[in-house]
C-alpha cells in the first residue's frame, strides 16, 4: 500500500515539475529558412518589414523579409510599424496556402529591434547587395552627382556608386551638383528601367539638404 502512494506522490510530482519548467521554457529562436522544420510550434524569430496591411476584420498581415526568405506575421492587433523596421516575433508557426506564417495573438509578441530612420546605410554596402535592401526604407547620405529637371544621380563619398533618384513633385527643393544630401526613401527597382532607384511614395520620404560641397551650376 506504501508503495501504491509512495508511486502516486512521485508521478504528480514529475508532473509538477514538467509544468514548472514549461513556465520557464524559452521558445526555440530559428531564422526564417527554418521555419518549415517548426510546424505548429512556438518559436521566436526575426525578420525586416518589406509590407504590410490591415485586413477588414482588423487583423494586420506582415511581411517579413530575412537574406532572401521571406514569412508572413498574421497579428490580431494592428502595430505601428513601416518597411524597413527590423522585427522579432514570438509565435505559433503555421502554413497557409504557399505561405508560411507566425500567429500573433499579442502584440507583446513583437519587438521592434530597430526602426529604419533611426540607420545610414552607405551606399556601397547596398551596392554589394542589392538584393538584400529591395522594397525597404532607408536613409543614405551622398552627393547629388548631376541634376536635370526631373531627377538626378546620387552618389557616395568615393564617386563609386551613383543611383538615379526622381525628384519629388511634394517637395520644392532647390540643390546642386557637389551638394551634399540626406535621402528617406524607399528602394525600388524600376523594372521598365531595369535598375535600381530611390523612390518617394510616402509623406515621411524626403530629400534633405546639407551645409557643403560645392555648386557646379
Amino acid at each position: 500500500m506504501k508503495i501504491k502512494y509512495v508511486t502516486l506522490l512521485l508521478a504528480i510530482f514529475g508532473i509538477l515539475a514538467l509544468y514548472t519548467l514549461s513556465l520557464y521554457a524559452q521558445p526555440p529562436i530559428i531564422s526564417l529558412s527554418e521555419l518549415p522544420d517548426y510546424e505548429g510550434k512556438i518559436v521566436t524569430t526575426q525578420g525586416t518589414v518589406t509590407t504590410y496591411y490591415e485586413t477588414s476584420y482588423g487583423n494586420q498581415i506582415i511581411t517579413i523579409r530575412d537574406n532572401n526568405t521571406t514569412a508572413t506575421i498574421f497579428s490580431s492587433t494592428p502595430l505601428e510599424i513601416q518597411s524597413g523596421d527590423r522585427l522579432q516575433a514570438t509565435g505559433n508557426v503555421e502554413k497557409y496556402k504557399d505561405t508560411w506564417e507566425i500567429l500573433i495573438d499579442d502584440t507583446k509578441s513583437i519587438n521592434i529591434l530597430q526602426k529604419w530612420n533611426q540607420t545610414t546605410i552607405p551606399l556601397w554596402e547596398i551596392a554589394q547587395n542589392p538584393i538584400a535592401y529591395l522594397d525597404y526604407n532607408l536613409n543614405v547620405t551622398g552627393y547629388v552627382d548631376s541634376k536635370f529637371n526631373t531627377y538626378f544621380y546620387f552618389t557616395d563619398n568615393n564617386t563609386d556608386h551613383t543611383i538615379l533618384v526622381p525628384l519629388p513633385q511634394s517637395q520644392n527643393l532647390t540643390i546642386y551638383t557637389g551638394q551634399p544630401v540626406s535621402l528617406s526613401a524607399q528602394f525600388s527597382y524600376d523594372q521598365t528601367q531595369l535598375r535600381y532607384i530611390f523612390t518617394f511614395t510616402e509623406p515621411y520620404h524626403t530629400i534633405t539638404p546639407l551645409i557643403g560641397g560645392t555648386s557646379d551650376d
